[in-house]
C-alpha cells in the first residue's frame, strides 16, 4: 500500500514535470515568434523610410521643382526683386522650402509688415501675401518723428514731419524706447492713440479732424482740430466729454483760434491767446 502511494506521488511529480516543460517550450515558440515579427516589422519600417527619403531627395533636387516665381500680392516686383525682399537664395527647391519659417524671416526682416502669410503654387511657384502696418499718428520727440500704428507698434523713424499724418506731442525719448517686441508700452502714447479712436468714432464730421494731441501733461490731454479749435479734456471720461464736445459744436458757432474746456462742470469757450 504504502509502494502505491509513493508511486502515485512520484507519478503525479512527472507529470506536473512534464506540463512545465511543455509550458517552457510553447513560451519560447512565442518569443521566438515575437522576435521575428518585431525584426521583420523593423525592418519592414527601415524600407520604407528608406524609400520615402530616397523620393523625398529625388523630389528636391528635381529642376522640375526649382522655384522660377516668386509673387507678393499688391507688389509689382519681378521675382529677383521679390526674392531678396524676402530673402531667399536662388536657385532654390519650392518644395524644400519652409513656407512657416519663410513668412516669420519675412515679417522679421521688415517691420512694418503686420502679417506674412506664403502659399506654394507647385510645381515653381511662390505667393507672398504681406499686411502691412497703417500709420495712424505720428509721435514728436525732441524734433524727431516716428510713425505709429493702432496697435502703438513703432513702425519707422521719419526724415521729417509728415502732413496729413496727426501728431502726438510732448513725449520724452525714455516713452518712445519703451517697447517690447516693437510694440510702445507707454502710458501716454496708448492713451492718445485710444483718445484718437473715440475722437473719430463720435465726430465724424471732415471739418473737425483731429491734427495734434499735446500729452506732455497727464493730467490735461489737449486736442487740437481743424481751424485752430484746441480741446481741452482732462485726464478722465474721455468718451462723455466728446460727446458732450459733439454737441457744443452742433449747437454753437465756434469761433477760429478758440478753446474748450472740458475738464469741469461749466464748460468754457474763449479765444486762444496769441
Amino acid at each position: 500500500m504504502l509502494f502505491n502511494l509513493f508511486n502515485r506521488e512520484s507519478q503525479s511529480k512527472k507529470k506536473k514535470r512534464s506540463k512545465k516543460k511543455e509550458l517552457s517550450d510553447e513560451s519560447k515558440s512565442v518569443i521566438k515568434k515575437s522576435v521575428i515579427i518585431i525584426i521583420l516589422s523593423a525592418t519592414l519600417v527601415f524600407l520604407i523610410v528608406l524609400g520615402v527619403s530616397q523620393i523625398f531627395s529625388y523630389i528636391t533636387n528635381w529642376d522640375y521643382f526649382s522655384l522660377e516665381h516668386i509673387e507678393i500680392r499688391g507688389e509689382n516686383l519681378s521675382t529677383k526683386e521679390a526674392a531678396r525682399y524676402c530673402d531667399i537664395e536662388l536657385p532654390q527647391n519650392t518644395i524644400s522650402l519652409s513656407i512657416d519659417d519663410l513668412a516669420n524671416h519675412t515679417k522679421k526682416i521688415h517691420p512694418d509688415l503686420k502679417q506674412v502669410k506664403i502659399e506654394r503654387k507647385l510645381p515653381n511657384t511662390l505667393i507672398v501675401v504681406i499686411d502691412r502696418r497703417k500709420p495712424v499718428a505720428q509721435a514728436e520727440v525732441r524734433g524727431e518723428y516716428y510713425l505709429v500704428d493702432s496697435e502703438c507698434f513703432i513702425i519707422c523713424k521719419l526724415d521729417s514731419k509728415q502732413k496729413d499724418v496727426p501728431l502726438i506731442s510732448g513725449l520724452r525719448s525714455s516713452e518712445i524706447n519703451d517697447t517690447k517686441d516693437g510694440i510702445c508700452i507707454s502710458e501716454k502714447l496708448n492713451t492718445a492713440l485710444g483718445l484718437f479712436d473715440i475722437y473719430k468714432s463720435i465726430i465724424t464730421e471732415r471739418t473737425h479732424q483731429i491734427e495734434s494731441i499735446d500729452v506732455s501733461n497727464s493730467r490735461n490731454y489737449v486736442l487740437f482740430v481743424s481751424h485752430g479749435l484746441e480741446i481741452r479734456l482732462g485726464r478722465d471720461a474721455f468718451e462723455a466729454k466728446i460727446k458732450n464736445l459733439l454737441l457744443i459744436l452742433g449747437e454753437n458757432s465756434i469761433p477760429d483760434n478758440s478753446y474748450i474746456d472740458l475738464r469741469f462742470k461749466n464748460v468754457t469757450v474763449a479765444p486762444r491767446k496769441k
